[in-house]
């Protein structure tokens, strides 16, 4: 049986790994996000904990990001930041990006 919108027999479990590689880099962010507030000293990593927690309790389904501050050339160019959501930006030339 094909589902509807796919073309291909196989579209199924194309369509099951591209789930897995998804929550694989979930997974990742979760990580790094769980590396990044233990590698605080504290007091700052129980109040980083505590309001990530209370975040995810907020919007719990909002997309996370890490972003670890460094370019294509593993230079520090930034702090290192948690995201939580996304938005679109559009551009003067009717161009958009989300993030």
């Amino acid at each position: 049986m094909q589902l509807p919108g796919r073309s291909t027999p196989d579209a199924p479990i194309l369509h099951l790994l591209r789930f897995r590689l998804e929550l694989a880099r979930y997974m990742n962010i979760q990580e790094q996000i769980e590396q990044y507030i233990s590698s605080q000293p504290e007091p700052k990593r129980s109040e980083m904990q505590e309001l990530h927690l209370l975040i995810r309790q907020v919007q719990p389904g909002c997309t996370l990001w890490f972003e670890d501050g460094k370019n294509s050339e593993n230079k520090i160019i930034s702090n290192p930041n948690i995201g939580y959501g996304s938005y679109t930006i559009k551009y003067a030339n009717g161009t958009t990006r989300s993030c």
